[in-house]
């Protein structure tokens, strides 16, 4: 009877084992998802950054001719993106994640002479958004032709 007695005792610590190991494993994977999570929303976060700075950049540009004027004087012959003039660049604390965002807004000159590239891209921590909007100056105005993602 001692002997039945030590074996349900061994077998209790070899099912009381694998139920610790077991639980580990799932609690690594809750952590794993919850990583993942916050990834999605900071990804989600910078694309709103992005569209809502390339919306901003496209209504300035469409009522202050002046600048559209300008910028597109300033970004003439230069059609590579290292050339590109930089159009507007700021930091932003984002409220709900605490967290600075970068974004950086430029101007550059397609190889058709009224066509302009705008390229606004937004940074956080190690994410990076961009949006690359083509824009015609028809009579020194501002048309949007298409956006790229």
């Amino acid at each position: 009877m001692d002997k039945e007695d030590g074996m349900i005792s061994i077998s209790m610590l070899i099912v009381l084992s694998l139920m610790a190991v077991f639980s580990l494993y799932i609690y690594r994977l809750s952590l794993t998802e919850n990583d993942s999570l916050e990834i999605l929303k900071m990804n989600m976060q910078t694309k709103n950054y992005t569209i809502s700075e390339s919306l901003k950049l496209i209504d300035i540009y469409k009522y202050d001719k002046e600048k559209w004027q300008d910028d597109c004087m300033k970004a003439q012959g230069k059609d590579e993106f290292d050339e590109a003039i930089i159009v507007d660049e700021k930091t932003v604390t984002d409220k709900q994640m605490k967290k600075s965002v970068q974004i950086k807004a430029y101007l550059m000159q397609t190889y058709n002479q009224d066509i302009y590239k705008l390229i606004v891209e937004s940074s956080l921590e190690d994410i990076t958004n961009q949006n690359c909007i083509y824009l015609q100056k028809k009579d020194d105005d501002c048309i949007v032709q298409r956006w790229e993602r």
